[in-house]
């Protein structure tokens, strides 16, 4: 049976992995807006805000509430970039 602190440190992985994912994920919109594809950019654009608002993202450091806060933040804003980012588009495709 795994220990608590097995348990956060298995936890803390995967919410590294699913932050980078995410951040790659967008990356690669970028380099797909770059190279022209408009409607495949904004599709993995979508796709890496959802990774990067998905987890739970737990404190790590001596200040919780910051940690906390700048979390809020992150979420806010990704879940505006997936946002706009779908209704521009659906727009594409009408």
């Amino acid at each position: 049976m795994l220990n608590l602190k097995r348990v956060k440190s298995i936890q803390r992985k995967y919410e590294i992995i699913n932050f980078v994912t995410g951040l790659l994920l967008m990356i690669s919109g970028l380099i797909e807006l770059y190279g022209g594809n408009h409607i495949s950019a904004l599709s993995w654009i979508i796709f890496g805000s959802m990774y990067l608002i998905m987890d739970n993202y737990h404190p790590q450091s001596d200040n919780p509430i910051f940690f906390e806060k700048l979390t809020e933040i992150t979420r806010k804003i990704f879940s505006w970039v997936g946002f706009l980012g779908s209704i521009l588009l659906l727009t594409l495709f009408l």
